[in-house]
Parts: C-alpha cells; sequence; structure tokens
C-alpha cells in the first residue's frame, strides 16, 4: 500500500456524486474489496491514455461525415469484417461499437482521424470483473429463434452451447475448443461487418490467426502470469485447437493459396493448406488469357496451360497484363484469378488476385 503513489491529478466521483481529489483512503477502500494472492500481492491492469482528441466510438455501419479519408461504408471494410475471426477464436463477445475509439491526431503537421480497438477485458471466457457466461459466443443476447424453440418445447430444446463443459480454473473464464464452432460464433450484440463478411474475409483473417505458432501462443500466454500451471496449459491448448478450428474452417471455403509471385519465369504461390497440415489442395488447373486492364475482357490463350508465364509476355514492348484462372481440377467455384503486369524483358509481377467461392 505505502509503495503505490498517486499522481497529482487524479480524481475520483465519490459515493455522494462528487468529484473529487483522490486520496490514499479512496484507494485503501477499493483494494479492500479485491481479493490477494497468498503472497499478498494484488492483480491489476491499467490502460494507456491514447494519444490525440477523441471523437468517440467508432460504428461498424456508414462513414464519418466529419473525415474525408473515410470513404469506404464500414460494413464493407475488410478488416472489419475480418475482426470477426479474430473475436472467435479469443472469444470477444463484447467486440461493439462503445469498445472502439476514434481520435483526432497530428503527425508531421498532417491531422487524421485514427481509428482503435479498446477494452479487450471481455475475451477468454472472462465478462471483465467475473467468467463469462456460458451463452457467451454461442448466440446473441437476445435471439428470437432460440427463445421460441425453448418455449414451445417447454425447455427440453437444448442450445449446443449448452453441451459445452468447463473446468474449474477460477483464473480462467469459461473458455473451450470441444463444442466452439467458428462459422457459428456470435457476438453480444448484432454486428453489421460480421454480418456482412465474406468467405474472402474470413479467409484474410483466419491466415492471421494460423500464422501464431504453438511456442507463440504459449509464450503469450505465459505473460499473463497465472498462479495454476494447469490453468495455463489449459489455455494453451484451447487456444491452439481453436485456431485450428478457424484455419480448417474458412480455408476450405476458397481456394487456400496465398503469397503469389513471379519466380524464374513461373507463377508460384504457397498452400497454406498443405504448410498447417490440412491436407495439400487437389491437382490444381491453370489458364492463361491477356487482359485488357481499360475493357477487363479476357482472351484466352490455348497453349498456356501451366504456370509458366506465357512466353509472349517477354515480347512485350509496352506494358501487357495477363490473367492465370487457378483452381482445383473439377472445381471452378473456388477459383483464383491472378492478375500479371509484363513490361519488355523485365521480370512480370504479381499486380492482383480475385477469389470466388
Amino acid at each position: 500500500m505505502e509503495r503505490l503513489v498517486l499522481g497529482q491529478d487524479v480524481r475520483v466521483t465519490d459515493k455522494k456524486g462528487k468529484h473529487r481529489k483522490m486520496t490514499h483512503r479512496d484507494l485503501l477502500e477499493i483494494l479492500l474489496k479485491v481479493p490477494k494472492t497468498k503472497e499478498g500481492k494484488y492483480r491489476g491492469f491499467v490502460s494507456l491514455q491514447l494519444p490525440g482528441k477523441s471523437l468517440g466510438p467508432l460504428r461498424f455501419f456508414g462513414v464519418r461525415d466529419d473525415d474525408p479519408n473515410d470513404i469506404v461504408p464500414h460494413e464493407h471494410r475488410r478488416d472489419l469484417r475480418g475482426y470477426y475471426v479474430f473475436c472467435a477464436w479469443l472469444d470477444h463477445d463484447d467486440s461493439r461499437a462503445i469498445n472502439t475509439k476514434d481520435m483526432l491526431v497530428e503527425e508531421n503537421g498532417v491531422k487524421y482521424v485514427r481509428h482503435n480497438l479498446i477494452d479487450f477485458g471481455a475475451t477468454l471466457g472472462s465478462s471483465t470483473s467475473r467468467p463469462n457466461s456460458p451463452r457467451a459466443g454461442g448466440e446473441y443476447l437476445f435471439s428470437w429463434g432460440p427463445a421460441l424453440k425453448e418455449i414451445v418445447s417447454l425447455g427440453l430444446w437444448v442450445p449446443h452451447w449448452a453441451l459445452a463443459k468447463y473446468p474449474n480454473y477460477p483464473s480462467i473464464g469459461k473458455i473451450e475448443a470441444d463444442v466452439f464452432d467458428p462459422e457459428h460464433w456470435y457476438p453480444e450484440y448484432p454486428n453489421p461487418a460480421f454480418e456482412n463478411r465474406l468467405p474472402d474475409d474470413e479467409f484474410w483473417a483466419a491466415k492471421q490467426v494460423m500464422a501464431f505458432t504453438d511456442d507463440q501462443i504459449r509464450a503469450i500466454v505465459k505473460t499473463g502470469q497465472l498462479s495454476d500451471p494447469d490453468a495455463e496449459q489449459y489455455l494453451v491448448d484451447c487456444l491452439i485447437r481453436r485456431r485450428d478450428k478457424i484455419g480448417k474452417a474458412f480455408f476450405a471455403e476458397v481456394l487456400p493459396l496465398d503469397r503469389f509471385s513471379v519466380r524464374d519465369g513461373e507463377l508460384v504461390f504457397e498452400d497454406l493448406a498443405k504448410k498447417h497440415g490440412m491436407g495439400a489442395t487437389a491437382p490444381l488447373k491453370v489458364s492463361w488469357s491477356r487482359f485488357d486492364n481499360e475493357t477487363e475482357k479476357k482472351t484466352p490463350l490455348s497453349d498456356a496451360t501451366s504456370f509458366a508465364i506465357p512466353k509472349e509476355a517477354f515480347n512485350h514492348q509496352d506494358t501487357a497484363y495477363y490473367a492465370a484462372d487457378v483452381s482445383p481440377d473439377g472445381d471452378t467455384r473456388r477459383m483464383i484469378t491472378v492478375y500479371v503486369r509484363a513490361q519488355g524483358q523485365g521480370q512480370p509481377q504479381v499486380v492482383g488476385i480475385d477469389r470466388s467461392w
């Protein structure tokens, strides 16, 4: 207690609603309500003050009228639609507008609005100050469908989330990996960006989640300094298994090829399903076309059916574009179109990718 020093400008609102300077007595009253470890230590957390001027929360739909840089409706932004996958992995069910903040900042004399995600207290099965509800992540705070099923069945219908089992670890909230379904995870409230997500948004986020190795997850959990080693291992196992479920679910919806480039005259890529031990992708079929960048018209090249860049691409003095349609043999639904720009004798470059599903 004597090691804690209050800042000169720290203020508190007391029980009478009076806003005044905080005293050590106020601090003591707070600590008396907080449990201590066996060594007499308190656990706490602090939040950094965001730089700039607060402009209020970020909306998950529309754009800011006062921000000329904000031109893409938020419900159609990939980072916000893909945010669903990260929230599902960490069970961040309180991922709503109130837990965001827009700040007006200035860099090198230029002012702009910076969007921030804040307040991750309700993650990993926690409800900030207590374990989360078993329902969290299983359905919205209120949904007509589940409610009617329970009423009609007189309570005999059991939602899938109620089948989850949770070990008794006081230092960990209610998080598990057996019942977790990444395609049917729900935040507390409907989120327009989440509801507008597409398979390529999910793939974009899933490949970043899958990039966390087992050792990295162990190291991250270790920073939490959990007192119980069994609880620590349980949380590690949960995050690894939830990560793998995310990869399996969302890699299957698209052709999981990534990091396209041109090397030694061939189109090369990385098969993420194979990389993460989810099985190699089926044999691939590729067909090339000339691509008119102005009209978006494709002219098929009948003799170009391998990953080698078409020979004519190396004979153009002017800029020319080519499109490679890559798909599993017999499955044109999950196709990737890779756009390549060629100019003179230089190395062709990948300049765009379209995915279909």
